[in-house]
């Protein structure tokens, strides 16, 4: 049994043996190993392969690797193995100072407008020496001969352009300052001779070549300015310097190339450097100009000069300094100008953008050449063996070495410094072995348009080691260089989203329409229908759409029994809010988002025929002071006003049926008014009538003249949902209307007519009858006098 659980292992293990390794990546699909290799430089082109060590003839061994950290981040690890001790001494370094002294380098140094006051002490330019040909009436004539020239014949008046403009370069043949601020070329020669004296050495030597080009060039050898006789001459050679004359620039680097390739021995190429200053446009290409103006072909042939130049003395440095002249224009033509003067310094002259200078005062001058002064010597002076690592053009460095003593020399170029200390030693018998080493991070930056993520780019220039031999001599030898890949972002989108939200406010559960609907209009034509319905989750997301403004419109989103208004929350909006703008960009993780909002109100709707409303009118009577009501009271009319339209009416018999019950004198009706049912849907359920009495012709009462209104209110109710709606009028004003009449009629009886008296006549037979008759009767009306008053008496 042990033996086949035995077997049945070692299979199990022989076919793990057969899965293939797997390289982890770096999530993008390659594996990590894969994101660098190895390289070197040759003849300044570099190319991938070999290793990341190399020995050199002097026992040294020089390694340098990449290794990925993450995209476009890498480490880097340099390190100098060696069994000779490091000494310390400075090491040689060669400038040639190529000085322009053409005509205009007399002008003044600083950059400013030439005016009449500039001329105005002049010993033969004055307004009082020179009163006439140069000066009318007081004021500066222009294009004059203003200044004493040495021209191409000879010292004597040439043509100048001094007037009240800016001086030009056009027709510079030399000249003298105007005293407005030191010339040009003595700012030039205080400048130079200020950096030979911080560019010399104490323990190594520093070259200096001096070049003076003008409609010629004037040339020097190479001094030591570390020997301080040679410094002597070298600063002789500078003040010999004179302006006169059209500007050969290519003369001036072809003259420059001549003396760099005769170096002094133990120069390395990356201590060799040139610095040009120039004032104006070249005029002259090795001697074929006519001195006064530019052209194309001047700046093409001055252009290729320097590229010979700098390949000649790479990796060293052609630096450019434009002296009061960046905005000048170096020629022009019927078609175009050409470039400015510090335009075609920069970007065809320098080694590169960041090599070239510009100063418009003598004092930015002067510091510019201090600064290169210190940027040439900088790992040079006595610190031992040093390395200079160069960062490649698209590389930075974002994380600083392991060592303090790696530091940044040259921003521009991006050139780090590290000097060698502090090395790990080991021993074997009587063998010291030093091991220098330092690491940093750099990233490369992937926004190249010629950038290839299969493709492997140098971290690194030339990296040099400047160390001294065995014997003292100074050496240099080249690191390899690795090589990286670029991750390179995602493409930019060219087309964008736009997400449309529809949320509803205001309605019951399940009572959501069925479907909402869109138009979407935008650039190029475009007209879209958006349906929306609860499988969507009320939203929807256009994609693929142009960069632009697109117009949203809410075409239906209707509920039966209930209305609607809605308000859109992004863009700008219409007064509705059912038509949105929003802007559309070019991003396809992020889409423009539009929300329309329904907000739902239960619908208010009135009946379809008149609304009867009944309004209760009362009406209150009374009689003037001195005056009685008749019996018999008249009949009042009351009328109901909706605008100037009769709605109702109401006449009142004021009789026992329409007497108010324990009021005195008040009597109540109730007047109906038919109101029209669009009148409610036109006001918001809401209508105003007035109730006016009309005044009758009986001009025995003061009828009431005051106006009454009545709001109603039509009040829908509904008692569950499913209920039929359940209109009721409603009255929020008063109860009743109050009308008071008061009766100012008198009643006077009319007066009795008087009657004349009868005669008395005898009585005669026959009137017997009537006189007894007489007799008794007031025989009987005396006995019930007698009654009554007995009565009293008794009373009493």
């Amino acid at each position: 049994m042990k033996r086949k659980i035995i077997s049945l292992l070692l299979c199990l293990v022989m076919a793990l043996s057969l899965i293939p390794t797997v390289a982890f990546g770096d999530g993008g699909g390659n594996a990590t190993e894969d994101l660098t290799t190895n390289g070197a430089y040759s003849s300044n082109v570099w190319s991938a392969g070999g290793t990341g060590t190399i020995p050199t003839n002097d026992g040294l061994t020089l390694s340098k690797t990449a290794t990925y950290l993450s995209d476009n981040t890498y480490q880097i690890d340099l390190s100098v193995v060696t069994t000779q001790e490091v000494t310390t001494q400075d090491s040689p370094a060669a400038v040639a100072l190529v000085i322009d002294t053409s005509g205009s380098m007399a002008w003044c140094s600083d950059y400013h407008k030439h005016s009449d006051d500039c001329y105005k002490n002049s010993e033969r330019c004055g307004p009082i020496t020179n009163k006439y040909d140069h000066w009318f009436l007081g004021f500066h004539k222009a294009d004059t001969s203003c200044r004493l020239m040495d021209g191409k014949d000879g010292p004597g008046l040439y043509p100048a352009s001094c007037g009240t403009e800016q001086h030009t370069h056009d027709t510079a043949t030399g000249g003298v300052s105007c005293g407005h601020s030191p010339s040009r070329i003595d700012s030039a020669k205080a400048a130079a001779t200020a950096f030979i004296g911080s560019f010399k050495s104490t323990s190594a030597a520093r070259y200096v070549a001096v070049i003076g080009f003008n409609s010629s060039v004037t040339s020097t050898q190479w001094y030591n300015v570390s020997d301080e006789s040679q410094r002597t001459d070298a600063i002789n050679a500078i003040n010999n310097l004179g302006a006169k004359g059209g500007t050969d620039m290519a003369a001036g680097l072809s003259s420059a190339n001549t003396l760099m390739s005769a170096t002094p021995n133990g120069v390395e190429a990356a201590n060799k450097h040139v610095i040009l200053l120039s004032d104006g446009a070249p005029t002259y290409a090795n001697r074929s100009g006519n001195g006064s103006s530019g052209s194309a072909e001047i700046n093409k042939t001055t252009s290729d000069t320097a590229a010979t130049l700098q390949n000649a003395i790479a990796p060293g440095k052609l630096y450019t300094i434009c002296f009061s002249a960046e905005d000048e224009i170096c020629y022009s033509t019927f078609e175009s100008n050409g470039p400015t003067v510090g335009e075609f310094l920069r970007k065809s002259i320098a080694s590169s953008p960041n090599d070239a200078y510009k100063a418009e005062t003598a004092t930015e001058l002067n510091k510019i050449f201090t600064d290169l002064s210190s940027t040439i010597t900088s790992g040079l002076d006595g610190k031992g063996w040093t390395v200079t690592d160069p960062m490649a053009d698209n590389i930075s460095v974002v994380d600083g070495s392991t060592s303090s003593e790696f530091v940044l020399t040259d921003a521009n170029s991006k050139t780090y410094t590290w000097t060698l200390s502090n090395p790990k030693q080991t021993s074997n018998g009587n063998t010291t072995t030093y091991t220098y080493a330092t690491r940093y991070t750099v990233t490369i930056a992937p926004n190249g348009t010629d950038l290839n993520e299969n493709d492997f780019y140098p971290t690194n220039k030339v990296t040099t080691l400047h160390y001294t031999d065995a014997k003292g001599n100074l050496q240099t030898a080249d690191f390899p260089v690795p090589g990286v890949k670029v991750k390179l972002p995602d493409p930019t989108p060219t087309t964008g989203n736009l997400t449309i939200n529809k949320v509803f406010e205001g309605l019951p559960e399940n009572t959501c329409p069925e479907s909402v609907m869109f138009t979407v209009t935008g650039p190029n034509n475009y007209n879209q229908t958006v349906t929306m319905t609860a499988n969507d989750q009320w939203t929807k997301t256009l994609t693929d759409l142009t960069p632009g403004d697109y117009t949203v419109t809410e075409t239906s989103a209707d509920v039966t029994g209930y209305t609607y208004t809605t308000n859109n929350n992004t863009g700008t909006s219409s007064n509705d809010g059912k038509t949105a703008t929003v802007t559309v960009n070019a991003n396809a993780d992020s889409a423009a988002t539009v929300n329309f909002i329904n907000t739902y109100e239960e619908e208010s709707t009135p009946p379809a025929e008149d609304v009867p409303v009944n309004i209760p009118v009362t009406k209150t009577v009374s009689a003037k002071v001195g005056s009685t009501l008749p019996k018999n009271l008249p009949s009042f009319t009351f009328k109901a006003y909706l605008g100037e339209k009769e709605v109702g009416i109401l006449t009142l018999a004021l009789n026992e049926k329409t007497k108010v019950s324990g009021a005195q004198n008040q009597y109540r009706g109730t007047l109906t008014a038919n109101i029209p049912a669009a009148a409610f849907a036109n006001n918001n359920n809401m209508v105003t009538l007035t109730i006016k009495e009309d005044k009758g012709i009986d001009t025995k009462w003061k009828y009431d003249t005051r106006e009454y209104t009545v709001t109603v209110r039509m009040v829908i109710e509904r008692a569950v949902a499913e209920d039929p709606l359940v209109i009721m009028l409603g009255n929020d004003v008063v109860d009743s209307v109050s009308f008071e009449n008061i009766y100012s009629y008198k009643y006077t009886p009319a007066p009795r007519p008087t009657t004349p008296a009868k005669p008395v006549t005898s009585v005669k037979t026959g009137d017997m009858g009537v006189a007894l008759y007489a007799g008794l009767a007031i025989l009987s009306m005396t006995g019930s006098a007698g009654v009554i008053l007995r009565r009293r008496k008794n009373d009493k």
